[in-house]
This record gives structure tokens, sequence and C-alpha cells, in this order.
């Protein structure tokens, strides 16, 4: 058998695809933690709504507070969309959250 002319050079070897890299999810935005923490507290409202005893009634007031404060600060502060709230704006609703 005869050899290559020094010219040609081997076809290179083939590559393996590479596997997408898997970022670690970033934290959920604060959009989606204030909307499913108000889904657990309206949740939390209806479970009580048939619940007579003073405990009930006081847990249900509490609730309703917390949403309340929860509106005030989305019609003042999320007049344009989440995406263009201010700082002061972010940390009352982090505050909320806590």
């Amino acid at each position: 058998m005869a050899n290559p002319p020094d010219d040609v050079k081997p076809a290179p070897a083939a590559k393996a695809p590479e596997a997408p890299k898997v970022e670690p999810a970033p934290p959920a935005d604060l959009q989606t933690r204030i909307e499913a923490r108000r889904d657990e507290l309206v949740a939390r409202l209806t479970e009580l709504a048939a619940d007579a005893r003073i405990e009930a009634v006081e847990a249900r007031d509490k609730v309703k507070r917390k949403l309340s404060e929860l509106s005030h600060i989305i019609k003042e502060g999320v007049v344009d969309g989440w995406a263009s709230i201010n700082e002061n704006v972010k940390g009352k609703l982090d505050r909320w959250l806590s």
C-alpha cells in the first residue's frame, strides 16, 4: 500500500457534540415570588372563611391586612409593569415577603 502524499492531511477526528451547559436556575424573580405568596394567602383566607372561631376571625383579619398592604404597594409602585419598578418599591415588596 502506498503512503499518501505529504501535502494530504488526514481528516480531523469527528468531535462529539457538546452537551448543553446546564446553569443553575436563577432565584425566582420578584413578581413570581409575590404572586406565589399572594396565592398562598388567598388560599389560607378561603380555608379560614368557614371557621367562626375567634382565632380564625383574627387570622382572617391578619391575612386581609397583609393582602391589602400588597395591593397598596402594587397600586402605587407598579405603574408601568414589573420590569420598571424602582429600588424603593422593590424594598417594600421584599419586606412584604418577609
